[in-house]
């Protein structure tokens, strides 16, 4: 920010040149549209989606700043795999994303970091496994997260020195590390992870590893010819980090008591938090009050362990009809059968014999989420 919170003068300025980067118009509307990423699943707590609702600690930036730089804000849910492809041909405008979660970086241009994202591993809480380096993970097999890259295990993925088993959703990583014997650990966002466990209903179940995997800033990428609304953005980004409006955003989120600012996640500590004006804290306190009513655990009817079931035994009796419900309720599987396991490596064969009690592993995919 120049010289403290810009004019209104100034900041119409920056409206005008974010509107500039040839944004999409809607049928019968002066509005131009933004398109925004928010995947089929969801990141929550940054991206929630809910049938025809979106919300989120991304999303709820993302459109009070499209709002205000006159852009009206429409969410899509786009895989990640094609989301880069999509996002350079125009189908969509903005995603969530790491810059570091991106196989091709200099193809897209990143707004500032929005909050920070820290990965960790989660292990089941009698685990005796204590993460503090990847050789610690050596002959293991970890569940991550279909088409994510994490960089500093790549190189150990590709040789065979650590496996991985990748799964569609983020919530399904906890389900296999419960029923699954052969998985030592899930890679997730702490907050994410705490999130799932807490709706689930399984936070005695996991503990997370006090050692990062990384720490990443979570930004918006744009193509590179939207320069003027990065700008723009960053801007407001920064003017609501300074006057505590993004903080009352991630207020919305931290009833679970999980949440971290940015500032605390990168030194542990926040000396001093500015709050709101008054005019605008009760519309916050509204927004906080209705998000907590859009979030209640999950009832009784549709605990879990049963989801957990059901959900791997529809996935084994798909690839491997021979193998009874039974069997897989009780982890009785059948030894010896040869499971499919991604990228072939001359330490890493195509193919070898494991007793997993799982379906064809997937392939070596590249990252991020949103």
């Amino acid at each position: 920010m120049l010289n403290g919170s810009p004019s209104h003068l100034a900041r119409a300025f920056l409206c005008l040149l974010a509107l500039a980067s040839g944004p999409v118009f809607g049928a019968g509307d002066d509005v131009p549209v933004l398109r925004f990423n928010v995947s089929p699943n969801g990141y929550p707590p940054y991206l929630i989606v809910k049938q025809d609702r979106a919300s989120g600690i991304m999303w709820d930036v993302m459109e009070r700043i499209a709002s205000r730089l006159g852009y009206r804000l429409v969410a899509e849910r786009i895989p990640r795999k094609r989301v880069d492809q999509m996002l350079l041909d125009g189908f969509i405008d903005a995603t969530p994303r790491a810059r570091e979660w991106t196989a091709e970086p200099d193809k897209f241009l990143f707004t500032d970091p929005v909050v920070h994202i820290e990965e960790v591993f989660f292990v089941p809480s009698q685990s005796p496994l204590e993460y503090q380096q990847p050789e610690d993970l050596f002959s293991r097999t970890v569940v991550t997260h279909l088409g994510y890259l994490y960089p500093p295990l790549e190189p150990y993925f590709q040789s065979g020195k650590i496996q991985r088993f990748d799964v569609a959703r983020d919530r399904d990583m906890f389900t296999y590390l419960v029923y699954g014997n052969q998985f030592d650990a899930a890679i997730a966002d702490r907050l994410v992870g705490k999130w799932i466990l807490r709706q689930e209903g399984m936070q005695d179940q996991f503990r997370s590893s006090q050692h990062s995997l990384s720490h990443y800033g979570f930004r918006i990428m744009l193509r590179q010819d939207w320069q003027a609304f990065a700008d723009a953005f960053n801007q407001e980004l920064a003017r609501m980090r300074e006057n505590g409006e993004l903080d009352a955003i991630l207020a919305n989120y931290r009833w679970t008591g999980l949440f971290q600012a940015p500032e605390q996640q990168h030194r542990r500590h926040v000396e001093h938090r500015p709050q709101l004006p008054a005019a605008e804290q009760g519309h916050h306190q509204r927004a906080h009050q209705g998000h907590r009513q859009n979030h209640r655990p999950m009832p009784p009817e549709t605990a879990p362990e049963q989801t957990g079931l059901e959900r791997i035994d529809r996935r084994l009796r798909r690839q491997h009809p021979h193998r009874s419900r039974q069997a897989a309720q009780h982890g009785k599987f059948q030894q010896g059968a040869v499971y499919q396991q991604g990228t072939p490596s001359p330490q890493c064969p195509q193919q070898r014999t494991l007793p997993l009690p799982v379906p064809e592993r997937g392939a070596h995919h590249r990252r991020h989420h949103h």
